[in-house]
């Protein structure tokens, strides 16, 4: 729907535009100053919004934060076992691309191997991650996962 639309109703129901436009402006500033992460995560029934790179359909879609409390890693597998924030705990063990990570939401290098390990396979106290699943059925067809970099 277009934005004069969404005005269009808005102003239907009732609600006067300068309220509208001071929430627009405050919206607007509250995504510029860098708090719009935030308000992203907790859009949408507080469901984070899964990485461009995911092409599932949401009802084919899985997703865990949490902090790692086992970690292996090879040069072409990784092994992980997460205590979620939900109370939970997951293990997940892929065959991986540097393509299939991120870090803090940016694209993921060779470098950053060092914000979360302090050696290699090794993985520094405290790490944060967000794993994103597809599904078909009961297969796996794809994860991404977001590493989340210590903060001290």
């Amino acid at each position: 729907m277009k934005i004069q639309g969404v005005i269009d109703k808005i102003k239907a129901v009732g609600i006067r535009s300068t309220a509208f436009g001071l929430g627009i402006c405050s919206l607007g500033f509250y995504l510029f100053f860098g708090l719009g992460d935030s308000f992203t995560y907790a859009l949408a029934d507080e469901r984070l919004r899964p990485p461009q790179s995911i092409t599932c359909s949401p009802n084919q879609l899985t997703s865990w934060q949490g902090v790692l409390v086992n970690y292996r890693r090879d040069d072409r597998i990784l092994s992980t076992l997460i205590n979620t924030f939900d109370g939970t705990q997951e293990s997940l063990i892929i065959t991986y691309q540097l393509e299939d990570f991120l870090i803090d939401g940016q694209p993921f290098s060779v470098d950053d191997w060092v914000k979360i390990e302090s050696a290699k396979g090794v993985v520094r106290p405290q790490v944060s991650v967000r794993v994103w699943l597809c599904h078909k059925g009961d297969k796996m067809q794809g994860a991404v996962i977001d590493w989340q970099s210590p903060k001290h």
